[in-house]
């Protein structure tokens, strides 16, 4: 396998390095916020571009001063950052334009000797691309490439300079691998057992409480696995935590443990076990993760009377499932027993793996049983004679309908049979996805038998519409209605109409199918029926469904960096009101305000909820933000001497105060407005990333680039668009209704374009 290159991004502060980061990698793996110096360590990840895989380094931004304690630290991880790059991404700010800083880091670029491009970011618009490159030009490096890391215009022509003699192409790594996460509270010392462990300066420490902010990927060979190794942020009590960065930070944090394959609990020695740390321990558990403890800073307890076993004792008796799991007595700054971590931590996770037979696990539970006996039911005894894993797939609907229909239809006068059902079905994905690919969802779906071709045609369509009205009118996501292709229809049907939306990510989603089954099914379970003229006909029949992938839909059309935006008509709170209250006095004062708007704007229909809850204003707009509520309410002293409230739209952000007497009219016409701008929100962005072409190099130059829709001319025959698939990766979604071929070509064969369709990527 050959090596992959590895890029470093390097920049001042706050010019869209970790934005860009999170774009090349394909997933927001860096904190992004408009603060200065969220960034500090250098952050590791995977990216893949055209047939080549890529490693890509995220630095802290560089800043020629002394004036912040981690400036020296970040200088140091941006040089280390270099060094060991291939190449690298100087990163800087078209809108501020030039900055001292940039020609200090045009310096280190030069000297570095590495292959670099000069990235001017921010440059969203034509006109901007235009304009605000020219002063880089003064740096004397090569060429500026104005870029956009926010949608990803000319990100795909960086890469392709800086990827141009790279061999790195895909290929499988049979090495035996596994993923650590290493969490714990703040300063603890995470940051310093991850350096100790891979005897590099990897992560800046620091005596600062949450100077990790980024969760860290650190990837390193050990005794001839590959083990990746994820420093995460402290993890606070959720009522201290008041900042956005933090917030995002602990949700990193948390994912990175949920993504892991082992988890290295910290406690600091010198503290004690707390009840934070309590608090992560069980949620580890929970989790179901592997864990082993370490407990740090062992150096510093030289001098007391704190032996392992007292501590051990008190740790158990605080928390008493911590005794099945192996403890670790180390010390970061003094290298005690850091050699043992990995031993230790494989043992486990070998451990963890191994499976019990049935024949031991029924011997246990004899022994179990017999010592602890089951309790009695009516007075008699309980006995269990056998236990296994017992695993009961549910057959395809179609198993259980048409045998059905084989007993229930015996006439036209049994016609139309109309069935809909809530089911869970199992379904086996290569690749799981969250809400859109998992291996068991819940979907609504629809069987229906008819007399005639005709009506079955008609109710397919109908149920297309209803699918098209509930995505549109409810889900505020636009979708184009149209009918699939031979090879891309369901299996066994005469036709598949589906509705298809464009997500954030402007790949497409199918958001669901109605299908027209003809005479196939009836046929192959061979259900007749008795028609008007008497004589025996196969019933012509449909099938329709959609899925709680509609929940994902909703969520990477809406969702921004802050968190959902739920449209109006499908939230369950509507409106939240935060009360801003600094004593119990003014807790009272504020519900009275409160109660005396409340009751009139649930009797409009709005669907509110009050945070009464402890936790600090700053707390509650992000979470509530983040939950996606459509309207915030913010409530204060000050607020009820000026008889108002201040009102916060979640789709813009807009905020103003309006009196109190106007809620009543304002808020349901608000809920409105905000549905309404959610649509629109989202046809705009589809219209914009939606192109015609008319040859086949500005269609593989979009698809690979910009992503979206493609509305092109196809000749209609199976092997072009196999062609297409296998050389781009992208299908036809559908032939839309309004599809229009006159006067087109096929883009790929040249031959008169039989349809206009509509390809993209998709999930």
């Amino acid at each position: 396998m050959s090596k992959k290159s590895k890029i470093a991004i390097i920049g001042r502060p706050n010019v869209g390095k970790s934005t860009l980061f999170n774009k090349l990698c394909g997933r927001r793996t860096s904190i992004v916020n408009p603060t200065a110096g969220v960034t500090r360590d250098r952050v590791y990840a995977s990216g893949e571009w055209l047939d080549k895989n890529f490693d890509v380094i995220d630095t802290g931004g560089f800043v020629d001063s002394d004036e912040d304690i981690f400036n020296e630290k970040i200088r140091e991880q941006v040089v280390e950052a270099v060094k060991e790059s291939d190449s690298i991404i100087f990163l800087v700010d078209g809108k501020d334009g030039l900055n001292p800083n940039d020609r200090y880091l045009a310096k280190i670029v030069r000297q570095s000797g590495k292959k670099y491009v000069l990235a001017v970011n921010k440059c969203d618009t034509p006109e901007q691309l235009k304009n605000n490159t020219i002063s880089f030009f003064d740096l004397g490096l090569d060429n500026p490439i104005g870029i956009s890391a926010l949608n990803g215009s000319g990100v795909g022509d960086v890469l392709d300079i800086l990827l141009e003699e790279s061999d790195s192409s895909k290929g499988t790594d049979t090495n035996e691998s596994f993923s650590i996460s290493i969490v714990g509270m703040p300063n603890v010392g995470k940051s310093s057992l991850l350096n100790s462990i891979i005897q590099k300066e990897q992560a800046i420490v620091s005596d600062v409480a949450g100077t990790t902010r980024d969760s860290i990927d650190t990837n390193i060979q050990w005794h001839g696995r590959k083990v990746k190794i994820v420093d995460t942020a402290g993890l606070r009590k959720t009522s201290k935590v008041d900042t956005d960065i933090e917030f995002y930070s602990s949700l990193r944090a948390m994912d990175s443990l949920t993504r892991s394959d082992i988890v290295l609990f910290v406690i600091d020695a010198d503290k004690g076990f707390t009840k934070q740390d309590k608090t992560i321990a069980n949620h580890i558990i929970k989790e179901g993760k592997p864990m082993v403890i370490l407990v740090n800073k062992w150096d510093l307890t030289s001098d007391s009377d704190i032996s392992a076993d007292s501590f051990m004792l008190d740790m158990f008796d605080t928390f008493r499932l911590l005794e099945h799991y192996p403890i670790l007595f180390v010390s970061a700054v003094t290298k005690r027993r850091i050699s043992n971590i990995l031993s230790t931590a494989w043992d486990v996770l070998d451990k963890h793996k191994e499976k019990i037979n049935t024949k031991e696990l029924n011997e246990w539970l004899v022994k179990a049983t017999q010592k602890y006996p089951p309790p009695a039911l009516q007075g008699k005894s309980i006995k269990i004679k056998f236990v296994d894993e017992e695993v009961i797939v549910r057959p395809t609907s179609e198993t259980v309908i048409w045998s059905m229909y084989k007993k229930w239809i015996q006439s036209y006068r049994d016609l139309p049979l109309l069935i809909n059902q809530w089911a869970n079905v199992v379904r086996w994905e290569m690749r799981t996805r969250l809400f859109l690919r998992t291996t068991e969802f819940l979907w609504q779906e629809g069987h229906t038998a008819h007399e005639t071709a005709d009506d079955a045609e008609e109710e397919t369509l109908k149920i297309l519409e209803i699918y098209r009205q509930l995505a549109e009118d409810y889900l505020a996501m636009p979708v184009l209605t149209g009918i699939k292709t031979e090879s891309e229809k369901f299996a066994g049907a005469d036709k598949t109409y589906s509705i298809e939306a464009m997500m954030g990510d402007k790949r497409a989603l199918q958001a669901g199918t109605s299908h027209n089954l003809g005479q196939n099914f009836a046929k192959a379970f061979d259900v007749t029926f008795q028609d008007r003229n008497n004589k025996e006909e196969y019933v012509y029949a449909t099938s329709w469904g959609v899925s709680t992938r509609l929940v994902g839909g909703v969520v990477m059309t809406h969702g921004d960096d802050k968190g959902l935006r739920i449209p109006p008509k499908i939230a369950p709170i509507q409106t939240v009101v935060i009360p801003i209250v600094r004593s119990e006095e003014d807790q009272a004062r504020i519900k009275e305000y409160v109660d005396n708007f409340l009751g009139d704007l649930i009797e409009q229909g709005v669907r509110i909820e009050v945070d009464w809850s402890n936790n600090s204003p700053g707390f509650k707009f992000n979470e509530w933000e983040m939950k996606g509520v459509p309207i915030r309410l913010e409530v204060g002293l000050r607020d009820m001497s000026d008889e108002q409230v201040i009102i916060v739209r979640r789709d813009n952000g807009e905020k103003q105060a309006v009196q109190v007497k106007e809620l009543i009219s304002i808020i349901p016409k608000m809920l409105t407005e905000i549905q309404s701008s959610l649509l629109q929100q989202a046809k705009d962005f589809q219209n914009a990333n939606t192109n015609s072409v008319d040859n086949y190099v500005d269609f593989k130059k979009i698809i690979s680039n910009d992503g979206g829709y493609i509305r092109c001319g196809w000749d209609g025959t199976p092997e072009t668009e196999d062609a297409i698939k296998n050389e781009t990766k992208a299908t036809i979604r559908c032939i839309p209704f309004d599809s229009d071929p006159s006067g087109l070509s096929c883009i790929y064969s040249g031959k008169k374009a039989q349809h206009e369709v509509v390809f993209s990527k998709a999930y």
